[in-house]
């Protein structure tokens, strides 16, 4: 009996799945759309209304890459400021699409889009290496959106980047003692004398060291810093820890020949 009745389990479960959509495609006549988020071929961000490209030539994502299929090549600004990118090949030959590359650029210059069919290309030595002007891509809404997610960071943040890149530190110093300030009333009303001194003298304490931890963010040694605290700097000042790490390790980008 129970022999007979796992049988018929088993052949109720067949049969409902007869009934059921099937949910694989014949690739590759029908396609899927791909999420924006997919980690394919890495590609280099360009903004809409420049066409410039948002690399600065930092060597950041070079320095993530674990395989070294990321090559630059760059010269000084005629202006004096920042550098001029003259060469940035991807060999996806190579590449393994981790993204680590798109973790670690502090100016959010490049992302990974859903590009995967290159199984056509049999000329591994160049048909596989990418330079700049074929890694280009819009950095539309939907571009960004991926690329957030990517890197994990919440949406909208990309726009408060940029008034707290004017001056990071100041601007924690004046939200914290107004915060600290609201409490100090009211242990005075509801406890007695002694215990309400105590409590303002605790809150004026916090007040006093909320300062101090923000300001700590303006003076920091870029070779030490924790990567929590180097979370909470805002792009051009990771930028520069990153230009000081890459110094010091004694990485020097080629120069063209």
């Amino acid at each position: 009996m129970a022999y007979g009745l796992g049988v018929a389990k088993g052949m109720l479960t067949t049969i409902s799945h007869l009934v059921k959509p099937p949910i694989t495609i014949q690739y590759p006549e029908e396609r899927l759309d791909m999420p924006i988020w997919t980690r394919g071929r890495p590609r280099l961000i360009y903004e809409v209304n420049t066409g410039e490209l948002r690399c600065t030539a930092c060597g950041a994502c070079a320095l993530a890459c674990p395989v070294d299929v990321i090559k630059i090549e760059q010269h000084p600004s005629p202006t004096g400021k920042g550098k001029v990118l003259d060469r940035f090949d991807i060999d996806m030959a190579g590449c393994i699409e981790c993204a680590l590359c798109v973790e670690a650029c502090p100016f959010r210059a490049i992302t990974m889009a859903p590009d995967f069919e290159m199984a056509s290309t049999y000329d591994r030595a160049s048909d596989l290496v990418y330079d700049m002007y074929e890694l280009r891509i819009a950095g539309t809404t939907e571009i960004d959106a991926g690329m957030e997610h990517i890197q994990g960071v919440k949406r909208g943040l990309r726009g408060q980047a940029a008034p707290a890149a004017a001056r990071p530190a100041p601007a924690r110093p004046a939200a914290a003692p107004a915060a600290v300030a609201e409490p100090k009333a009211a242990p005075q009303a509801a406890v007695p004398s002694g215990q309400g001194d105590t409590a303002a003298a605790a809150a004026a304490g916090a007040a006093a060291a909320a300062p101090t931890t923000a300001v700590a963010l303006t003076d920091y040694d870029p070779l030490t810093i924790s990567d929590e605290d180097l979370k909470k700097l805002p792009p051009a000042e990771r930028a520069k820890v990153y230009r000081a790490r890459l110094k010091a390790s004694g990485w020097q980008p080629p120069t063209p020949s």
